[in-house]
Parts: C-alpha cells; sequence; structure tokens
C-alpha cells in the first residue's frame, strides 16, 4: 500500500518494521520524517523508495480543519438541492445526503422541510464541502455563513451574479422580510429558479443585477437603499415575478 502526501509529490510506504505495518494499513495517517532507501535490482536498475518515519494513525479527517491554517483548507460552493448540474455526480448527491443529514439534526423536530440554505442571526448560511490540500482530500460538511464563500465567486474584482442569488432566493421567499411572504403567493415561479445559473429570464437577471450593481447581499444594506437611496428599489424587477 502506497500514500499520498500533502508535502510531497513521491508515494511514500509503511515501513515493513513499523508497528503500523501489515494486512490492515490505516487509510489516513501521520508522520514527522520521509527517509529514502536505494536499491539496486539484478540488471543494475536503480529504485528508491520512499518511507515515513513516526507515523500515527487517524481515525478520521473530520476535526482536521479545525488545527490547519485556512492556506491548506478549501471549501466547495454552496451544497442545495437546486443545483441540477452539480447533483449529475455521485459524489455531489453523497455530499448532499450528508448536508440534509446535519441540517435536519439542527432544524427543530416539528419543522417539516429543512433548507440547506438558511437566514439565521441576520446572516446568510450555507452548507459547504471542506477540503485539504493540493490534492482535495475531503474533510467535513460544516455550515457557515455564505460571505465566507465571496471570493470564490470573484473574478477580477467582479463578483458574479450567482452569489447574490442566495439572498435573492430568501429574500423573494419572506425569509429577509416576513412581508415578502404575502407577496410570494402571488409569483408565477418559485424563488428557488433564482439559484439556477441557467436560467436567464428577465424575472431573475433584472432581480439579481439590481443586486449585484449596488452589491446588496444583506438585510441592512437593502433597509438602507430603501430608505437613503431609492424607496422603490427592486420594485419593476418584482413586477415580473407577479403572475
Amino acid at each position: 500500500m502506497v500514500y499520498e502526501s500533502q508535502e510531497c509529490e513521491n508515494q511514500l510506504k509503511i515501513h515493513q518494521f513499523s508497528g503500523l505495518a501489515g494486512k490492515h494499513q490505516p487509510e489516513f495517517l501521520v508522520y514527522s520524517e520521509i527517509y529514502s532507501i536505494e536499491t539496486t535490482s539484478f540488471d543494475g536498475t536503480v529504485k528508491m523508495t520512499h518511507y515515513m518515519k513516526g507515523t500515527t494513525k487517524v481515525d478520521n479527517l473530520s476535526w482536521v480543519n479545525n488545527l490547519c491554517s485556512d492556506l491548506l483548507v478549501q471549501r466547495s460552493m454552496p451544497i442545495h438541492e437546486h443545483d441540477s448540474r452539480a447533483l449529475s455526480t455521485p459524489d455531489a448527491k453523497r455530499q448532499l445526503m450528508i448536508a440534509k443529514k446535519l441540517a435536519e439534526a439542527r432544524s427543530p423536530k416539528d419543522k417539516k422541510s429543512v433548507s440547506l440554505i438558511s437566514y439565521t442571526d441576520e446572516t446568510i448560511k450555507v452548507y459547504s464541502q471542506v477540503y485539504l490540500g493540493k490534492h482535495l482530500w475531503p474533510l467535513s460538511i460544516e455550515q457557515l455563513p455564505l460571505s465566507q464563500l465571496k471570493a470564490q465567486y470573484t473574478v477580477n474584482g467582479q463578483v458574479s451574479l450567482q452569489y447574490y442569488s442566495f439572498f435573492a432566493y430568501l429574500l423573494l421567499k419572506g425569509e429577509i422580510f416576513p412581508d415578502f411572504k404575502n407577496l410570494s403567493k402571488k409569483f408565477s415561479d418559485n424563488p428557488s429558479c433564482v439559484l439556477d445559473d441557467t436560467n436567464l429570464t428577465p424575472k431573475v437577471t433584472r432581480v439579481l443585477g439590481n443586486l449585484a450593481k449596488f452589491n446588496i447581499d444583506s438585510k441592512d444594506k437593502l433597509r438602507s437603499m430603501w430608505k437613503d437611496v431609492n424607496p422603490q428599489f427592486l420594485l419593476d424587477c418584482l413586477v415580473l415575478w407577479i403572475d
């Protein structure tokens, strides 16, 4: 059995005299040092074998992201059931299943449905797969503020419309301002359609475009826009949603 390391390109092995050597070698481990042994075969071929020294078994990696530098940790785009293209792979479906179980565990028992995109404590929260290092070893799936993923939606200083789609979704559902819940009953489409980045209908692009133009991604920013700049902001967009 050979191992992949985050710190070198060589394949590594556990030495046969190590206490971890045997039929059931651990899937993950940490080591303190790498040493190499050169051997020459009968035909003169030289082979270099790289071994780990000071190895310790790691039962799972779920806790590693709490100890590692942010430079070693990467996070996926938000996991949610409305991402039809991402859910075309078995790994994405597995992530969705785990995220739903985590969300169900956090939600009140009497709640009928659970959403992976939520608005709590004035914060948009989503679920993301955490990966370790350049080889993207999957760690845990965790809930975190959407704002922590904003950099992933930014290219050349420009934030994509997809980032604002999460705020738009919760706004149209009535999660940001409860008064929107009554208005949403008159919508011709489900608010979740704003999360589909292939949906280029005017009702979607107009609302996302306006939010992006003024960087509106929070309740406070939208309230300030209505109060201090334009009391009718988004009104022309909402008209497109009403049947």
